[in-house]
């Protein structure tokens, strides 16, 4: 049998607003991350302008494809 745990209200806001800002910090990380690869393989590569910007909206619709994927 397990115990109910009563919780007040205001610490819970408070958890749930931790929570929200931890995982604004872990998206705000992951795509600071893709950025700095994506720049990283941009310079190695050479790209010139065209490239760089079909490789940028490439970039974008993957990034929206994983967003709505994960709804």
């Amino acid at each position: 049998m397990e115990k109910e745990i009563s919780v007040p209200r205001s610490h819970m806001k408070e958890l749930l607003a931790q929570a929200t800002f931890e995982a604004q910090v872990v998206t705000a990380t992951r795509f600071a991350s893709a950025l700095d690869s994506l720049i990283a393989h941009i310079c190695k590569s050479e790209m010139n302008r065209t490239e760089i910007i079909e490789l940028l909206g490439q970039e974008s619709e993957k990034l929206h494809n994983s967003i709505l994927n994960q709804r």
